[in-house]
């Protein structure tokens, strides 16, 4: 009985699957290499959307996906209740699966292997049922307009961790925040930073002691580019409204988003071209985990890089995607 209950973990542990929850508003624009990131980078075997009353072409966006990608309306300023509008479909369709939450501006991956592969290999076989991924926050690399080699591709300067504390010069930029996974059996409800779980307290929020060290060795790493270019931004930040209260209303959001774009320099202290490095290399560069405790993965899951010193990442400036050069010994 034992060894086929055993058995039937291990054979679960190969095939739990990753789901993303998310939530739109009016962001046809970014949604195509947002879910081409999820869906054909990272394996991701579905994604369920919340639609907060968009007025663009989202659906002309969403449509090749078939399937993989389901959209239902939510509700303006209820961010948190729009995500559990899901939780019955989580449950139902993907209870021996993992949740993550994150927004169109967000790209969660993982260093070995793709994004499901490393949730099954790691999370899963593993005694948590809540892990924290932490942000790294991209700035706006000084573009105007929205780089033609995407989203990824083209920002690629983050702020600075570690050293002096950082202080933002509005709330809700640039600090160190994160995402969390969640194992779907074990979740009571979705949350934006975190989640509330069945056998576990809350995880923390924010992490004041992230390093670039910690952030090096994380197995899994969330680029959030919450600035872009001024052109996007403009756009996109200052005229949506809040997705989770209406007390601010329009007029304040986009004085208080103006005011942020202006002052985010700090968000463009790091050059970090990791991710766009991996973009079509089949997975690339191997990797091998460590095999920490996976009961503290706040400050990330340690791995042995195989790179050697010879490895460059260079990015394509004509196309909408990256390419990676790993240069021999005879190199720079």
């Amino acid at each position: 009985m034992l060894r086929l209950l055993a058995t039937l973990a291990a054979a679960s542990a190969q095939n739990a699957k990753l789901v993303i929850v998310a939530q739109f508003k009016n962001e046809a624009e970014s949604l195509p290499q947002w879910l081409d990131h999820y869906l054909t980078d990272e394996g991701v075997a579905a994604m369920l959307l919340v639609d907060d009353n968009s007025t663009d072409s989202w659906r002309q966006a969403v449509e090749p996906y078939g399937a993989r990608v389901r959209v239902r309306s939510g509700h303006a300023h209820r961010q948190v209740e729009n995500y559990n509008l899901w939780l019955p479909t989580l449950r139902s369709e993907y209870s021996d699966d993992w949740v993550l939450i994150v927004d169109v501006d967000e790209y969660a991956y993982a260093r070995r292997d793709t994004l499901a592969d490393a949730v099954r290999a790691i999370l899963d076989p593993g005694p948590a049922d809540s892990v924290l991924v932490a942000w790294k926050q991209f700035g706006s690399a000084g573009h105007r307009r929205q780089p033609k080699n995407g989203t990824v591709c083209g920002f690629t300067t983050r702020r600075r961790y570690g050293g002096r504390p950082y202080n933002p010069p509005l709330r809700g930029f640039g600090l160190g925040v994160g995402k969390a996974f969640a194992r779907i059996r074990a979740l009571e409800s979705l949350g934006v930073h975190r989640h509330r779980m069945r056998n576990q307290p809350m995880l923390p929020v924010r992490d004041r002691n992230q390093t670039e060290a910690s952030l090096a060795s994380a197995a899994f790493a969330l680029n959030h580019y919450p600035m872009q270019s001024r052109d996007w931004f403009q756009r996109t930040k200052m005229r949506r409204g809040d997705a989770r209260s209406k007390r601010g209303g329009r007029g304040k959001r986009t004085l208080h988003h103006h005011r942020a774009f202006n002052k985010m320099v700090e968000l463009d202290a790091v050059d970090d071209s990791e991710l766009g490095g991996r973009r079509g290399r089949g997975r690339g560069v191997r990797r091998r985990h460590e095999g920490p405790d996976v009961l503290h993965l706040h400050a990330g899951l340690a791995l042995e890089d195989e790179r050697g010193p010879r490895a460059r990442v260079r990015l394509s400036r004509g196309g909408r995607s990256c390419a990676r050069v790993v240069l021999g010994a005879a190199g720079p």
